[in-house]
């Protein structure tokens, strides 16, 4: 997922959030306790100045670790076993912070300053920088993009605001998806929500690139899993039948409404296939062999070894989903 800010940005609202946490705990606390969290002596510069730019070890504090690891996982799909923990700390961090009285006066701020010329971190001048300008947004976008991911990895409900900004769309348009069934979708409370098993498909079908997830829930580098032991997503039609191995008929999968049917020799090339359609459709044997398209109405998840399995045998009679 492409993010929109620089190194530069994130450092300096990273050093907005650590001065302001400092602040407090000198107020909560006492003076110097923001200076002691941090480790720094009463001679550092920004125990004279606490101002943002004067924090010149941010990269080596631990918040900025936390913050490393959750752009990792937004931006580069990359999981660790510390992404949940890391999620539910910064978010605290940031709501408790960057409240929204706090963010008024930092827009406040930039207004009464207008249009200045900023130094780079660190830079001459960088010191006198209003605080406004340290702040983007860029940590409580993170956060709530790092958190929507979570609930996909996690198999909790989305929300449509979640897919939009999982996908990066407006949430009308999610909506619009959802009311032209798109994807399976549920109303409880008078708000729409989705499965994440139901709506991936169609989510990455629009662009989305699932977590990588490592062998285990350890940081261990190993070898990838052999590709036969992924989840897959397979279509269910309304009775319960899927598009499973012994959909097969004269050696070939029939997908496809009718009068624009497409045959396959290979199950999972026509299972791709289906998955790429709006709405798939395919042939399936009834109760007395005779093969009749139905329409899938949502998606379950089974292993690829099982389907590979089931296509050397007889898995269930019928296309049934196996007990």
């Amino acid at each position: 997922m492409p993010l929109s800010y620089t190194a530069d940005q994130l450092t300096r609202e990273a050093q907005l959030l650590v001065t302001e946490l400092a602040l407090l705990a000198d107020f909560v606390i006492g003076e110097g306790a923001g200076l002691r969290a941090l480790g720094l002596k009463p001679t550092a510069a920004f125990a004279q100045s606490r101002h943002p730019d004067d924090l010149h070890k941010i990269h080596e504090l631990d918040v900025f670790e936390h913050i490393e690891r959750i752009e990792r996982y937004v931006r580069d799909q990359q999981w660790s076993q510390e992404v949940p923990s890391d999620v539910s700390a910064l978010r605290v961090a940031v709501e408790r912070t960057f409240s929204p009285a706090v963010v008024n006066a930092y827009e406040q701020e930039r207004e009464e300053s207008g249009e200045i010329n900023v130094p780079a971190p660190f830079d001459a001048g960088a010191t006198d920088i209003p605080l406004g300008y340290f702040h983007r947004g860029i940590l409580a976008n993170l956060v709530a993009k790092a958190t929507a991911r979570l609930k996909v990895d996690q198999n909790e409900r989305l929300t449509m605001a979640d897919i939009a900004m999982l996908i990066d769309v407006r949430e009308p348009t999610i909506v619009t998806n959802a009311h032209r069934k798109n994807f399976p979708t549920v109303e409880d409370g008078n708000r729409r929500y989705a499965e994440p098993f139901e709506a991936l498909p169609w989510m990455q079908k629009q662009g989305y690139i699932s977590t990588r997830m490592p062998a285990s829930d350890s940081d261990v580098v190993r070898e990838p899993e052999p590709k036969n032991s992924e989840m897959v997503f397979v279509p269910v039609a309304r009775d319960g039948s899927w598009f499973g191995p012994d959909c097969r008929s004269g050696g070939r999968f029939t997908i496809g409404a009718k009068g624009s049917e497409v045959k396959y020799t290979d199950y999972f090339a026509a299972l791709d296939a289906l998955l790429k359609m709006p709405t798939p459709h395919w042939r399936r044997p009834n109760a007395h062999g005779i093969h009749g398209i139905v329409t899938g109405v949502h998606f379950d998840r089974m292993r690829r070894t099982d389907l590979e399995h089931a296509l050397s045998r007889t898995f269930t009679a019928h296309g049934r989903l196996p007990t």
